[in-house]
């Protein structure tokens, strides 16, 4: 049963990761101006720091799909999604209203709340994996199982920010 649910949060943690490097990678003159909007570090810094990050989450995803090293992958995502959640935290008590682009461009409303319990719970999830000790092997079809609910569960961890607008209460200006 470890093997199973670490496997499954090794492909949700790394999958998760993936997308948010995709993101960082793909468009990092975005990333970069996004991180000097939020004003935390100096424009001329925000490439390096952007750089930084990507690198960081590209470590933690190869680290993560290497048998030898993916407890260190699983221990460095936590630190990664922890300070992800504190630095949401330290914002959102700040005010910004800067949008969350931790998947692209996608949410319009400020950072709060759901990111920091997103991240919080990745957080949980990748240190719980990392201490569960050496994963012994699966049989076929529960590999397939754990990596297919870690797939899904990425899905739904990746597109959170949709899910929350959808079941949101209406607004009285919507209604």
């Amino acid at each position: 049963m470890i093997a199973f649910g670490v496997l499954a949060a090794r492909i949700v943690i790394g999958l998760v990761l993936v997308v948010s490097l995709t993101q960082k990678t793909l468009r990092p003159k975005d990333f970069t101006r996004w991180l000097t909007r939020l004003d935390v570090v100096p424009g001329s810094w925000a490439g390096v720091v952007a750089t930084a990050m990507a690198g960081v989450e590209a470590v933690a995803v190869v680290l993560l799909a290497l048998p030898g090293t993916y407890r260190a992958g699983l221990g460095l995502a936590a630190v990664v999604t922890a300070f992800f959640a504190a630095s949401i935290f330290w914002l959102a008590r700040r005010g910004t209203t800067e949008p969350c682009h931790c998947f692209g461009a996608s949410s319009t409303r400020p950072m709060g709340r759901t990111e920091i319990v997103r991240n919080l719970v990745l957080t949980a999830v990748a240190g719980v994996a990392a201490v569960a000790g050496p994963q012994p092997s699966l049989a076929f079809g529960d590999g397939l199982l754990a990596v297919s609910l870690g797939g899904a569960l990425a899905v739904l961890t990746v597109r959170l920010d949709d899910l929350v607008w959808l079941f949101a209460p209406l607004k009285e200006s919507e209604r």
